[in-house]
């Protein structure tokens, strides 16, 4: 290959991968930012179903806090250790804005639950995980 043809083809790369990254960055300029980043909830609250609670039946917990400012913001999922009647949780969100359409307005846990099923009597210890490193301890009679 002659030095004209190899500068020729080095020119033609360099205009080439100048033209691709210039409209990547025009077709992705008009689109909403999008958020994907998961983030551990602030419980204010968490509430045992009603009842005496017998070993092997269904302990449900129902959760109270804040997810976010906007539509945007939804639980994600729970992040859970048990072992035995322990039981310890973390409640993490999720913002998606990949609609470009959040309305403002605060989106609660509203009594979220998650049910837990003890696997002995004696006492069920629960423990919610905050953001800051503290922790919610509650837990109920299991007979």
């Amino acid at each position: 290959m002659s030095l004209k043809n190899k500068k020729l083809l080095f020119s033609s790369l360099f205009i080439l991968t100048a033209i691709i990254i210039a409209s990547c960055t025009l077709i992705g300029s008009d689109r909403p930012t999008i958020i994907n980043d998961e983030f551990r909830i602030q419980v204010d609250s968490v509430q045992f179903s009603s009842g005496i609670y017998n070993f092997r039946d269904t302990v449900v917990l129902k959760f109270f806090g804040k997810i976010g400012s906007d539509s945007c913001y939804k639980l994600s999922h729970f992040q859970v250790y048990k072992e035995g009647n322990t039981v310890e949780l973390a409640l993490w969100g999720k913002k998606d804005a990949s609609s470009g359409n959040c309305l403002t307005g605060n989106v609660d846990l509203s009594g979220q639950h998650y049910r837990v099923f003890p696997v002995q009597t004696g006492f069920l210890d629960v423990t919610i995980r905050q953001p800051d490193g503290t922790t919610i301890k509650t837990g109920i009679r299991i007979y």
